[in-house]
């Protein structure tokens, strides 16, 4: 069975419970989730770019494990802002990863250069 049929049938079976069993269920996908941020961060990677792709669910992950950019969300959000900034504080080498264009944003590089001096490598400055 494919994760998307896996999930469509889960969902199903969801729409079909109560709230209290709802919410007993979404309580167990967060701590799965949260413990595959740090079991197995390859496979988060895969899984949240597949079901969780919202902006703000990436920069807390980002925030919590600047390595899940630099591995492999940097496929998917290169080019945000808000998300390569939080990355290059954490880890200023991150911005290998980065857009073209946010390799000359200012901010972004000052950021990565302040917590690593090595950063400005990938910087056209």
């Amino acid at each position: 069975m494919s994760l998307e049929n896996g999930l469509k049938r889960i969902f199903l079976v969801i729409v079909c419970m109560n709230c209290a069993k709802l919410l007993h269920i979404l309580k167990l996908m967060k701590i799965f989730l949260t413990e595959l941020i740090i079991l197995r961060p390859a496979l988060f990677a895969v899984v949240f770019a597949e079901l969780f792709e919202p902006k703000e669910q990436a920069l807390r992950a980002v925030r919590k494990n600047s390595s899940l950019f630099t591995d492999y969300l940097h496929r998917y959000w290169s080019n945000d802002r808000d998300i390569v900034l939080a990355a290059v504080k954490s880890n200023g080498m991150a911005l290998r990863y980065a857009s073209d264009e946010l390799k000359r944003d200012e901010e972004v590089v000052m950021a990565a250069v302040q917590q690593n001096p090595n950063a400005l490598q990938f910087s056209p400055y």
